[in-house]
């Protein structure tokens, strides 16, 4: 599994999600050394606590930023919140219950990457780039 990596594309130009993303890419990449070194069923309950903080702080900044900046699309966005906050508090259910996760953690970390942060994400940088044009013009 290769290493991923942060780039500008991913960028909302908000600082604080920002910065919260480049945590999400950091944890991915702490889970993909754990599968290089061989075993990383270690690393997933670390993996699974970040998850918990994460789902519980870092998507209320982005609905909280949405609120206040009039995005078009919180409802839809914060559905997909409310979708992975149970699907990360499930997970920690079953951790909890002795199952190995670590390929679950695996799959919906870079489900998540791909599809809300590389996707659904991208439409929050959109507005956030244009409310910045507005400003300055």
């Amino acid at each position: 599994m290769p290493t991923i990596h942060w780039s500008p594309r991913y960028e909302t130009g908000i600082p604080e999600i920002d910065q919260e993303h480049r945590l999400l890419f950091d944890t991915m990449n702490d889970l993909i050394a754990a599968f290089r070194r061989g075993d990383p069923r270690p690393e997933v309950r670390s993996v699974l606590d970040f998850l918990v903080n994460y789902t519980m702080g870092h998507l209320e900044t982005e609905e909280d930023w949405m609120r206040n900046h009039g995005y078009p699309g919180l409802e839809t966005h914060r559905l997909e919140h409310e979708a992975m906050k149970v699907q990360v508090l499930d997970l920690v259910h079953q951790f909890e219950a002795g199952v190995d996760l670590t390929m679950k953690v695996t799959v919906l970390m870079a489900d998540w990457l791909q599809y809300h942060v590389d996707g659904s994400d991208l439409a929050l940088a959109e507005h956030s780039r244009a409310l910045a044009e507005e400003t300055a013009s």
